[in-house]
């Protein structure tokens, strides 16, 4: 352990502005800025440590450095209906916000009927004639050069393809802001293996923050740069995407709710570990990152031109440049890194509809690195499945499918879906009824751990049932309403058979 480290679960402040890791031990000892103290405690997002620790971060460095003032205009990048929002617009002359907030666009988490519905989500009163919402990509927004004094976003700017694409951000942001602006940001960090740089998730490490922002000419860090993770507070431990953390139910007060049952700053995703991160950037005169100038390892290169190829629809280009990684079977990069190049893989692969005699060797050949894991990649597992599928190779889709499924790491609606595509594969294979069971179990499983979600399970599992009717290569033959009868029936089975186990302990003690 290192000594210089403060590893405590008691509440601690650290000075700001501030790059740092987030650390739930800020947001556990009382509110001390005014974004915090007028949020009432009955906002249900202020249960949401991760989050609240993030626009907690945003305000007080907003605070701090001045813009809380009608001088100023703000605008915020993936904000949806975030509160700070409506925060901002109590205090500046004008906040533009952006999301993808179109009905046609692939973020379905931003989409919203009407800009009324945005206004009438917020938990505080506000000038709503300072607010503009626009529905804007964060790489190209509809802003001029330098007319704005900050911006700031909140575990948005990940969600693009590349790490080319996250360049983009940067620059987009450099050539709104003002000289002398800040740029006031969150975004994920890696606290294991890395880089994490799954398609939409585009997480830094220390070697992609210095690459990427630190030694870029056109932005400085305000205030110093703190790297270190607090693991002594139990919410900041590491939370499994399958469960989800452990909060207390909604209508609780907050003073029984401050974040000690269980981690959730920390996320598993994948076979890595990340968490949020603070970034107060300040525009200076200097030039903005040129991608083709960036001293990048070539594999990270590679992957993301790959990755560019792929949503192009050039999955040629995409197999030929990943294609050495691949045969060479994962000895000269990390086994993320060659996960995530595996399912770019397979899915160009799969888009070809070509038979290629090396594919099936090379998914082998992965198929060899998931021995003794229980924690998988959920998401790379998913597409390689599906390529196994292609080559009708059921028994490794079925083996594949079940792993990732049962992956802690895996989203829990991801999860019921991956269960469900098992238990098809088993069908196929003429094992129906261990499918089912298995299905049962992890849909049983789940909804234990965490009822406050059941409808959103409930609804991923009709979600699922519908998405693998419409796949004709999964479904022939299949009786979709007997499956379902027979995985809700198991499931129930399963759940009222435990709740009569803790009963009986409960009343015998």
């Amino acid at each position: 352990m290192n000594e210089d480290v403060n590893y405590s679960p008691l509440p601690r402040r650290r000075e700001r502005p501030l790059n740092c890791l987030g650390d739930a031990a800020e947001v556990s000892g009382g509110d001390v800025y005014e974004f915090a103290k007028i949020i009432p405690l009955e906002y249900g997002p202020r249960r949401r440590l991760r989050k609240w620790w993030e626009w907690n971060y945003i305000a007080e460095c907003a605070e701090l450095l001045g813009y809380l003032s009608e001088d100023n205009k703000a605008l915020g990048l993936g904000v949806g209906k975030e509160p700070l929002i409506f925060f901002f617009a109590r205090h500046c002359q004008k906040v533009l916000a952006t999301d993808l907030y179109s009905s046609d666009t692939r973020w379905t988490h931003a989409r919203v009927a009407s800009t009324n519905k945005i206004f009438d989500s917020s938990p505080i009163s506000f000038q709503r004639e300072r607010v503009q919402i626009e529905s804007a990509d964060m790489r190209s927004v509809p802003a001029s050069d330098a007319s704005y004094n900050f911006i700031w976003s909140t575990s948005s700017i990940e969600h693009v393809p590349t790490l080319k694409d996250l360049v983009k951000i940067f620059n987009e942001c450099a050539r709104i802001l003002k000289v002398g602006g800040h740029a006031i940001l969150t975004t994920e960090f890696c606290l294991s293996e890395s880089p994490y740089l799954l398609p939409g998730v585009c997480a830094l490490d220390p070697f992609l923050l210095n690459t990427l922002i630190l030694s870029s000419g056109a932005f400085e860090i305000e205030g110093g740069l703190d790297l270190t993770y607090n693991w002594g507070h139990p919410a900041n431990g590491p939370s499994p995407r399958r469960y989800g953390p452990i909060q207390s139910p909604p209508g609780l007060k907050m003073e029984f709710n401050s974040g000690y049952r269980s981690g959730t700053m920390a996320n598993m995703v994948g076979l890595s570990l990340i968490c949020p991160i603070g970034l107060t950037l300040k525009r200076v005169k200097g030039p903005l990152l040129d991608w083709r100038q960036l001293e990048l390892p070539k594999n990270i290169r590679d992957y993301s031109d790959a990755v560019e190829a792929l949503h192009a629809d050039r999955s040629g280009e995409a197999i030929k440049l990943l294609a050495p990684y691949i045969e060479d079977g994962q000895t000269s990069i990390t086994l993320q890194q060659y996960t995530h190049m595996f399912r770019v893989y397979a899915e160009a692969m799969r888009r070809t509809h070509k038979i290629n005699k090396q594919a099936p060797k090379n998914l082998f050949l992965f198929l060899d690195t998931l021995q003794g894991r229980i924690v998988q990649d959920g998401d790379a597992l998913d597409r390689i499945g599906a390529l196994l599928e292609v080559y009708k190779q059921y028994e490794e889709a079925s083996y594949v499918y079940k792993l990732a499924a049962a992956s802690p790491s895996t989203a829990q609606l991801h999860s019921v879906k991956l269960a469900m595509r098992h238990a098809l594969m088993e069908q196929k294979l003429g094992r129906i009824e261990k499918g089912v069971t298995f299905a049962a179990n992890i849909f049983a499983d789940i909804l234990l751990s965490t009822m406050n979600d059941s409808p959103d399970l409930g609804k991923a599992w009709k979600q699922g049932i519908h998405e693998l009717k419409n796949n004709s290569l999964s479904s022939a033959g299949i009786n979709f309403d007997q499956f379902l009868l027979e995985t809700i029936k198991a499931s129930s089975s399963l759940i009222l058979n435990n709740f009569e186990i803790k009963s009986r302990n409960f009343i015998s003690n």
